[in-house]
């Protein structure tokens, strides 16, 4: 004979079922979500795993973000400020150059 009495939504008269009586399938399908009922902490587990390996990769996703505006924050400051920077550096440096030598020269 099989008992199951954890489930409320079951009638009663599924409840308790001699093995040959008709009533044998619906207490095999009880029976059935009294192992789902084992295997319900497993489940729960592997969802408590699976939010936590999201929030990784959340967070990982996040750094990845905050690490692309970080890159183009740095390029838009190298173009817009540190190149033309350089390049008139370099440009007063080669006209200091060629007026010293035009001195020379001359």
């Amino acid at each position: 004979m099989c008992v199951c009495v954890c489930l409320a939504s079951v009638k009663s008269r599924f409840v308790l079922a001699d093995p040959g009586s008709p009533g044998q399938r619906a207490v095999k399908r009880v029976c059935m979500c009294v192992c789902l009922g084992r295997l319900g902490s497993k489940l729960e587990e592997m969802k408590a795993k699976y939010l936590r390996s999201e929030a990784k990769v959340r967070n990982a996703h996040n750094s990845y973000l905050i690490a692309l505006s970080d890159a183009n924050i740095y390029q838009r400051q190298y173009s817009c400020v540190i190149l033309p920077a350089l390049l008139d550096a370099q440009q007063h440096f080669q006209e200091d150059l060629v007026s010293l030598w035009w001195v020379c020269v001359c």
